[in-house]
């Protein structure tokens, strides 16, 4: 009987010592976990921040390019407009052009007539401006 009862005692102390050993490891386990989440969270708070930073630089871009795409449909409707039948009208002096400028009949507005005057070199700036780019690529 003293036999079963030493094993009995030994047993039990082993069971015991699993036992805060489980504990012990379980605790540690629960800490990382723990740090874990907390690690996550401010990664994704972090990331929140930086694709809020982006989406608003996006947006700004998407805003400039719509204002972009505004003016060159504003010039393409003013120079379609234009009374001009050939290029060879635009390489006249400033005085043929003011002259026939007032032979036209279609009413102008202020705009229209600074830019019939514009010197030749910004308006062929200007159509390139609205021309397609051949070789455009994405990123």
């Amino acid at each position: 009987m003293q036999l079963l009862d030493s094993q009995e005692i030994k047993w039990t102390a082993r069971v015991q010592a699993l036992r805060q050993e489980h504990e012990k490891e379980k605790g540690q386990l629960l800490s990382h976990i723990e740090k874990l989440q907390t690690s996550v969270i401010d990664d994704l708070n972090a990331s929140h921040v930086l694709y809020k930073a982006r989406m608003a630089q996006l947006y700004q871009k998407l805003q400039e390019r719509n204002a972009a795409i505004l003016t060159q449909r504003q010039l393409i409707k003013e120079f379609a407009r234009e009374p001009f039948n050939s290029i060879s009208e635009l390489k006249g002096n400033s005085l043929t052009r003011h002259a026939f400028e007032s032979k036209s009949a279609a009413p102008q507005t202020l705009e229209t007539k600074s830019n019939l005057t514009m010197p030749l070199e910004q308006r062929s700036f200007l159509s390139h401006i609205l021309e397609p780019q051949k070789n455009f690529q994405r990123t």
